[in-house]
């Protein structure tokens, strides 16, 4: 999948509304973080400014990656109905077969 497609994907993923607003949430708060100037380890430090930065960026970045793989197998509305318990009715035809009979 290309930049623009994934990006395309967090597009549709943000304005699902089957999707709860606590997984979309952390979409911008990682974005925020990343493009905030207040860090953990401030920028100063050689090195270690990024370090926070990279971290978080990466850990982000993996989340939304299997979140999108999860969403994109079907909506959560459509997730919902695999589990969903239908009620059914049904009968049990016997068979004739003498050799499978119980004693």
């Amino acid at each position: 999948m290309g930049f623009l497609a994934k990006l395309r994907a967090v597009k549709r993923y943000l304005s699902d509304p089957s999707v709860p607003w606590r997984r979309k949430i952390w979409v911008y708060v990682i974005l925020i973080y990343f493009l905030s100037p207040l860090d953990f380890l401030p920028d100063i430090l050689p090195g270690l400014g990024w370090l926070d930065d990279l971290i978080v960026l990466s850990a982000g970045l993996l989340w939304l990656s299997r979140e999108l793989g999860r969403y994109q197998g079907g909506t959560a509305a459509d997730r919902s109905d695999a589990t969903r318990t239908i009620d059914v009715e049904y009968t049990v035809a016997e068979e004739e077969d003498s050799d499978h009979q119980k004693p």
